[in-house]
């Protein structure tokens, strides 16, 4: 992808997001400092791009957040996918999960949430979900 398409997708993002066509239900404003555009190509050749904003609290009281923007071949918005998922005690996060807007999920999971020196395992979970992506037949490219 060419530096242009990623600032053209990105301000196209931020449009929706600033004209309320893209619902933002996570409240977490730190999500915008953090942007990255990708192209997503399915093994059918079909590509899509994203356009996703992280925010990855590593504190005590982790929190980690994505909005992820989907745009087709034609750069035209096809979906909305958000996540937050928030530390509440050693074994314990909630997961709150919108697509396109609406509330998909709501609940408390029980994982394996801090590493032997007590730090979150936020990366790891990236890590497990473009796994899961790749499983998927797609793959992210920047």
């Amino acid at each position: 992808m060419s530096e242009a398409q990623k600032e053209r997708l990105l301000n196209k993002a931020l449009g929706y997001i600033e004209n309320e066509e893209v619902s933002y239900l996570s409240n977490n404003d730190l999500i915008f400092d953090h942007s990255e555009v990708r192209g997503i190509q399915y093994d059918d050749g079909t590509k899509n791009y994203s356009v996703s904003f992280n925010d990855v609290e590593e504190a005590a009281g982790s929190r980690i957040t994505n909005l992820n923007i989907v745009f087709d071949e034609n750069e035209e918005l096809k979906n909305t996918f958000e996540i937050d998922i928030q530390v509440l005690n050693h074994e314990d996060v909630r997961v709150d999960y919108w697509q396109d807007g609406k509330g998909i999920a709501n609940q408390v999971l029980t994982v394996d949430t801090v590493d032997s020196s007590g730090g979150f395992k936020a990366m790891g979970w990236m890590d497990c979900m473009q796994g899961c992506l790749a499983g998927k037949g797609m793959k992210c490219y920047h």
